[in-house]
């Protein structure tokens, strides 16, 4: 860490700025598919350090404000406190469709009745003429 690094909010969120400049990015394993990143602006070698921290020390003050900074600034998604659904467990528990298409179906729709232990989805068969 770099001695001239006197706030510990500089230290723990982002390296100094000399250096930055100057640095470079390399993947550290080849990508499977698509490759995705993200940079947030303490990467930037227009970001002045102690301007973030103001700008932080401010918005953290209400969670309208701290949510903006938070996307704009980290590029992270913000969650609001409360109920959250785990998608994964979610995904985990898809059943695979056992029913054939009906021949002359051109489009197929689907309503989900969301509770809180389960799903009930209706599924409507579209033909041409409809």
């Amino acid at each position: 860490m770099n001695s001239k690094c006197s706030n510990i909010f500089i230290q723990l969120l982002a390296p100094c700025a000399p250096g930055r400049l100057s640095s470079v990015w390399r993947a550290e394993a080849e990508p499977e598919g698509v490759a995705g990143f993200y940079l947030n602006r303490l990467y930037s070698p227009w970001t002045v350090i102690a301007d973030a921290a103001f700008d932080f020390t401010r918005a953290r003050k209400l969670p309208e404000t701290l949510r903006v900074w938070t996307n704009a600034f980290l590029a992270e998604s913000w969650e609001d406190a409360g109920e959250w659904i785990d998608d994964y467990a979610i995904a985990n528990r898809r059943e695979t469709r056992t029913t054939q298409v009906p021949v002359g179906v051109v489009a197929l729709t689907a309503s989900v009745d969301v509770q809180d232990d389960r799903l009930k989805v209706e599924e409507l068969d579209h033909i041409r003429d409809e």
